[in-house]
């Protein structure tokens, strides 16, 4: 998995959604190579100096955008992360 944006991926996200979420977007791509990586939004909002709150409303945003999916079953959580993950996901 690539664990960094080109330039012309970041500048996509930012003029769509915003800086925050494209913040928060690169915070879930940098950490896609890393095992069992949890993806909570009280982490996400401490790494990145951020309330729950707002950590949870901008995930929201980004998977209401079709930039990111989180699916659970049972004690498993999977993140898609990315439009062409979140697609292919819904497929399956």
């Amino acid at each position: 998995m690539t664990t960094y944006l080109k330039s012309e991926d970041r500048k996509k996200i930012i003029v769509e959604l915003g800086d925050a979420e494209f913040i928060l977007y690169d915070y879930y791509v940098s950490k896609g190579n890393i095992p069992d990586f949890s993806y909570s939004d009280m982490k996400s909002g401490l790494a990145l100096g951020w309330k729950k709150d707002k950590a949870q409303r901008i995930r929201l945003k980004l998977e209401k955008a079709g930039y990111l999916r989180t699916v659970r079953d049972h004690n498993t959580v999977i993140v898609y992360i990315g439009k062409l993950r979140v697609e292919e996901s819904k497929e399956k």
